[in-house]
């Protein structure tokens, strides 16, 4: 069991997903240059740059976030709370064509939930596997911590 202590709002998710929250904002920093250079470039700057700020800033907070009650799974448009009592435990699934993503199973028979930001590349590696069994491992670990507390 890993022994983890409870972090301050920390985001847990895989390289995969800063990676792709680098790539927008470079795409957001080029679409708001574009948009101070005259011409007709210009528009496309001016429409791009907000859409691609927001979907920059979506993508800054994917993956799911330690709270005191519970977590805080964001994905791509929505986020959902779950407190530590209707958590029954977090594993690896497959998910779409990916092999490796995380997802926070509930109690009482209700469908888990994809953790978008805690995901491997579609390649079936071990280290892939590995890769997106840190953060469940740590979650589980706080969860069990949370029971023992409660209990």
């Amino acid at each position: 069991m890993v022994e983890v202590k409870q972090p301050g709002r920390r985001v847990y998710r895989t390289r995969g997903s800063v990676y792709g929250a680098l790539i927008a904002t470079a795409a957001t920093v080029g679409l708001v240059a574009l948009a101070l250079i005259p011409g007709r470039a210009q528009v496309a700057g001016y429409v791009g740059a907000p859409l691609w700020a927001l979907a920059t800033w979506r993508a800054w907070h994917l993956g799911l976030q330690v709270e005191g009650a519970g977590v805080k799974v964001s994905g791509f448009i929505f986020s959902r709370r779950v407190p530590w009592s209707d958590i029954d435990h977090g594993t690896i699934m497959p998910s779409g064509s990916y092999p490796y993503v995380a997802h926070l199973v509930r109690k009482h028979g209700r469908a888990p939930i994809v953790i978008t930001g805690i995901s491997g590349p579609r390649g079936k590696t071990e280290p892939h596997r590995l890769e997106v069994q840190r953060p469940v491992d740590e979650l589980n670990a706080l969860l069990a911590q949370s029971q023992a507390r409660n209990r």
